[in-house]
């Protein structure tokens, strides 16, 4: 695209360009992540950023930015932050009229890859399927950037499991760059040509993993060979896949090394993906040593502390473990890099890769590969040999080569207990002013900055919060560990109090992993561990008073039905046996009534103890999710998950956080209902009967129906859902805090009248001296003012629900009286079924 496309922006819609230099924004940005900036640096420049240019009045500058924070936003893992940079990134392009505009279809791709990474799947896939169609207006449809955005929208049909229509989406992003490829050797000085060689590279990284999906997922319904010794099953095509998938990343890692970009992460990234080929083809020890070089890229780029370094070394981990039990003992972590491997075969062959490079995956800590069940096999693969044997293996020099090699005789693994997850390499994260549309971000994986509260906001949800290394006492205990450099102690005001999830975490990382290490190897790859349940601190409510019970030390451990069978007692009589006391606990605190909320449990066990399902209820079942009420999906969707590198509990996890959209509908109908009959009409009739104690349940029901709609207004799969009275209040005062949340004053409004409730429904004496009653809430309120009051309250929330309605396309009507604004909605509902119509 020859157009600056900034320049363009700016004067699109009437707008004039601004004083703001984009140029040197987005190069001092550049600077700052080249230099290792911290990402709270980098936060404080952005923000200083967006101030600046608003103030300017230069809003394509302000998009710019907006775009770029989307991007940085969404490495850094702070997607609660990232809804309101969305938000105001679309209503900011609508407003300057680019709509249809190439701009507009980039910025459309930003928002739907900050939704992915989100968890948010509806609204990404929404959003990309607009932008396809805008890229596809703007570029054409074979064009490069129209094949990247296919490339990227092929990861999120993959984070979704359907696999099939991404290696579609992935061969169609393939084409498309191969019809503009000129066709000189990478490197050769065509900066063009290079560019779209290293997008094919990334592109041929993804389709490796999809083609290693697809065989996990064959080999789930079929008997594997194993050794070499067919067992039945569909063996051919898995092979296939994976003979295929290897020549993939072997392909990509040559790409980047012809090209000298041998230190960048997408090189990383390559060499992760060949790792895991490697791995799933038995070929423990060419594994490890590609997580090995890979974890040095990636440590050089990130740091040793991020996200990205811990889940490589997770992949590294899971590979010398692997490779230790198919029959190398003695080797750790420590000296794997010391091997003699044959590293000019194993380049001649293409190996040298890492899965977890970018650590992206499910969401989780460890994004590692997946050992099969390895103590029953004996593995005792010949390294030299199978070096020796790659080194004759033609290495592919097009990409016809790799999409049509045949399939080469190799042992296929165990892969039924085997699935890794999908690898990002690289994904547009802001638009720049030159003629490359998007660019990629240069900090893929790096860790999630610390939590703030600089603007002013209440803590994020629980899911967002990172263990504090400097804890070392219960709550507001002193600081004990910090120190600067002259010795002195770190005052403890500066110490945030230990959260129970921080502590779990911790317990985690400190007591429980080790030991799974130590004596559960072949198994680490394949536990999840986190909190998820009851109790306050599932929810990040905890504090000084939520730990006189069922507190402390703890953490769940999740197992597949087959590995529970397995290994889950000793598992259990291992953790039992693990240290109680623990960062200046003495132990855990538990009660009869709370149960057993921490050890080893089965996936669906845990599950079933919480809900009563096993795994959430099929779309087409309704009337089964109406039964779950929110506080019981809120038990199961709260918490953090520490890791779960085999994706079995967030897979399940995630499929009770997506309630099927009519459900949502329909409930949102009986919650208008509610706040109908309780708020807008039986509240005013049971105080005209003089029934105070019927007038003041009138509220009750209206709070609890109004908290339930702003959750559900929201959605669930962003917001989660409504917790149980206790935390009812103190979850809606999370969401209302939170950027670009849809009724976000109401908690407010609730709050007051539930402080109005008492003189209102029990005016009782006059006790002052102007004759104005104290009532159980608000002293000088007369009853007549205070109910007055209550009435207003509860009509600007309808008027509100009503704005909201409309905003959202699920109402045509204007009608302030809730109950009739329920037809609009129900005519939204697609399912026919009874239980979701109130008529």
């Amino acid at each position: 695209m020859s157009e600056d496309l900034f320049d363009k922006a700016a004067t699109t819609g009437g707008e004039e360009a601004g004083a703001y230099d984009v140029e040197a924004f987005l190069g001092h940005l550049d600077a700052m992540k080249v230099d290792g900036a911290s990402p709270s640096d980098i936060d404080d420049y952005l923000t200083d950023a967006m101030t600046e240019a608003e103030n300017d009045g230069d809003n394509a500058a302000l998009l710019t930015i907006l775009n770029e924070a989307m991007g940085v936003y969404r490495v850094q893992s702070k997607h609660r932050e990232n809804q309101w940079i969305i938000q105001r990134a679309i209503e900011l392009a609508l407003k300057m009229g680019l709509e249809g505009t190439p701009q507009w279809a980039m910025t459309l791709v930003n928002a739907a890859n900050a939704q992915r990474f989100a968890g948010n799947t509806d609204q990404s896939l929404d959003l990309f399927r607009q932008a396809i169609a805008a890229y596809e207006k703007a570029f054409g449809d074979d064009s490069h950037q129209t094949a990247e955005l296919k490339n990227n929208y092929a990861l999120l049909l993959t984070d979704l499991g359907r696999y099939a229509e991404a290696e579609s989406a992935l061969r169609d992003a393939i084409s498309g760059l191969r019809a503009g490829h000129v066709g000189t050797a990478a490197g050769d000085g065509n900066a063009a040509d290079d560019s779209r060689e290293s997008d094919i590279a990334t592109s041929l990284v993804n389709l490796a993993h999809v083609l290693m999906d697809e065989a996990v997922k064959a080999s789930d319904t079929a008997d594997v060979a194993v050794d070499g010794v067919d067992a039945g099953g569909d063996k051919p095509v898995i092979a296939e896949k994976l003979d295929e998938a290897e020549q993939a990343a072997g392909h990509a890692r040559l790409s980047y090394e012809r090209s000298g970009h041998t230190t960048s992460p997408h090189y990383a990234a390559a060499l992760g993906a060949y790792a895991r080929s490697r791995f799933m083809a038995g070929d423990f020890e060419a594994a490890a040593d590609n997580y090995d070089k890979a974890l040095a890229i990636v440590g050089a780029c990130y740091g040793n502390d991020s996200d990205a370094y811990r889940d490589t070394h997770a992949n590294f981990e899971a590979a010398v473990a692997a490779l230790n039990a198919a029959g190398r003992t003695g080797l750790t972590p420590a000296n794997v890099a010391e091997q003699d491997l044959d590293d000019e075969a194993m380049a001649a062959s293409g190996s040298d890769l890492d899965d977890g490079a970018t650590g992206i995956g499910d969401g989780t800590t460890a994004d590692g590969p997946v050992a099969a069940d390895f103590g029953n096999r004996s593995f005792s693969p010949d390294v030299a040999a199978e070096a020796a044997a790659d080194a004759d293996r033609p290495v592919p020099d097009t990409i016809d080569d790799v999409l049509t090699a045949p399939a080469a005789d190799k042992p296929v693994v165990d892969e039924s207990s085997i699935e890794f997850p999908s690898v990002e390499a690289d994904h547009p994260s802001h638009m720049i002013d030159h003629e490359e549309a998007l660019r990629f971000p240069d900090m893929l994986g790096q860790a999630a900055a610390a939590a703030d509260d600089t603007s002013g906001s209440v803590a994020d949800a629980a899911s967002d919060t990172v263990a504090d290394p400097t804890a070392d006492s219960p709550a507001t205990a002193e600081a004990t560990e910090a120190t600067d450099t002259a010795g002195a102690a770190e005052p403890a005001a500066s110490v945030r109090p230990l959260t129970g999830l921080d502590l779990a975490e911790r317990y985690w990382l400190e007591v429980v992993r080790p030991m799974l290490v130590r004596d559960y190897p072949e198994f680490v790859p394949r536990i999840a561990a986190g909190l998820v349940g009851h109790g306050s601190e599932c929810y990040g409510f905890d504090d000084a008073i939520s730990q006189d019970h069922d507190f402390g030390p703890g953490v769940c451990l999740w197992l597949t039905g087959d590995d529970y069978r397995a290994i889950g007692r000793s598992l259990q009589a291992s953790y039992d046996a693990l240290p109680t006391s623990f960062a200046g606990f003495d132990g855990r605190l538990e009660t009869p009534r709370g149960g057993r909320r921490v050890g080893v449990f089965e996936i669906g066990d845990f599950y079933e103890q919480l809900t009563g399902y096993r795994t959430a209820p099929a779309a087409d079942k309704p009337h089964e999710w109406l039964m779950l009420d929110e506080a019981t999906l809120a038990t199961a969707t709260d918490g953090k998950v520490f890791a779960d590198p085999l994706g079995a509990f967030s897979a399940v996890r995630n499929k009770f956080l997506q309630m099927p959209d009519d459900v949502r509908l329909s409930l949102i109908s009986r919650r208008l209902g509610m706040m109908a009959q309780a708020g807008q009409s039986n509240f005013h009739r049971m105080l005209e009967r003089g029934d105070g104690a019927a007038a003041l349940a009138c509220l009750d029901e209206f709070a609890n129906a109004t908290a339930s709609l702003v959750f559900l207004i929201n959605n669930p799969v962003t917001v989660g859902y409504l917790p149980y009275y206790k935390w009812r209040f103190a979850a809606l005062r999370r969401l209302s805090d939170r950027m670009g949340m849809a009724l976000a004053d109401v908690c407010g409004k609730l709050e007051t009248i539930l402080a109005l409730a008492g003189p209102a429904c029990f005016p009782g004496p006059a006790t002052v001296a102007d004759g104005t009653a104290t009532g159980a809430g608000t002293a000088g309120v007369t009853g007549a003012a205070a109910a007055d009051k209550i009435e207003d309250l509860v009509e600007s929330i309808a008027l509100e629900v009503v704005a909201v309605l409309q905003a959202n396309g699920l109402t045509v009507g204007d009608e302030t009286f809730l109950e009739w604004q329920r037809p609009y909605v129900e005519d939204n509902i697609v399912d026919k079924a009874p239980c979701l119509h109130s008529i």
